[in-house]
């Protein structure tokens, strides 16, 4: 899948990773202060996670719209879970209304059909990779049983993690403007996502291609 508009939303998804997590700058003598940005309406959040400390803080508690950083969550919870990711799964019917609404939302999909069987590492590629919608759904219902149910867990570990800016209604963030964070939040989140050492892999994996299944011999 190797489309120009997926490459640069997940660029702008790891970049936003490298920018709150990897501040781990080795001397802030050597930079510039203060640090300017290009506007004063802005959410910033800058720090240096070798010591937890805030270099650049500008609105940092703002609510808005994350759109796709909301997957650094789904992917976190995904790996958290503990499944097997070479094992293999079949994607159910009850996500059938779920696909057809991310294809009218013309969200980014890794072209997942209703009884196709695929491995969870592949799913997490997807997701990580191309920013598959398609894949956020699967990895969501596999975790919790029902998207619904999988978007509670993603409340409880954000407040598990500190969060206090930070409401998720769907687990994409393609079509649903309820989910919510802040720059301050989303830090956190990617914190604990940089903590993980699959997640990481993964996420700095410029490109990827998945093994055929039962219904596909060629997916990206």
């Amino acid at each position: 899948m190797q489309n120009t508009t997926l490459f640069r939303r997940m660029a702008a998804l790891l970049l936003t990773v490298v920018l709150a997590v990897s501040a781990a700058l080795p001397g802030l003598a050597v930079y510039e202060m203060p640090i300017q940005t290009a506007n004063e309406g802005e959410s910033v959040y800058l720090f240096n996670a070798d010591i937890d400390k805030p270099i650049l803080d500008q609105n940092a508690g703002q609510q808005r719209y994350i759109a796709s950083l909301t997957k650094m969550m789904t992917a976190l919870l995904f790996l958290e879970s503990g499944k097997d990711l070479n094992e293999e799964i079949t994607i159910p019917t009850s996500l059938t209304q779920e696909f057809k609404d991310i294809q009218n939302a013309n969200g980014s999909t890794m072209n997942l059909r209703i009884g196709e069987t695929v491995r969870r590492i592949d799913l997490l590629y997807g997701l990580l990779v191309a920013s598959a919608n398609d894949a956020a759904s699967v990895m969501a219902n596999d975790v919790a049983g029902s998207l619904p149910n999988f978007v509670a867990m993603m409340n409880q570990k954000a407040q598990e993690l500190g969060c206090t800016s930070t409401s998720f209604t769907c687990v994409h963030g393609l079509y649903d403007y309820g989910n919510v964070s802040s720059a301050r939040d989303l830090a956190l989140i990617a914190s604990a996502c940089a903590a993980n050492e699959t997640y990481m892999k993964v996420a700095n994996t410029l490109s990827y291609t998945l093994p055929s299944t039962n219904l596909s011999l060629i997916h990206i």
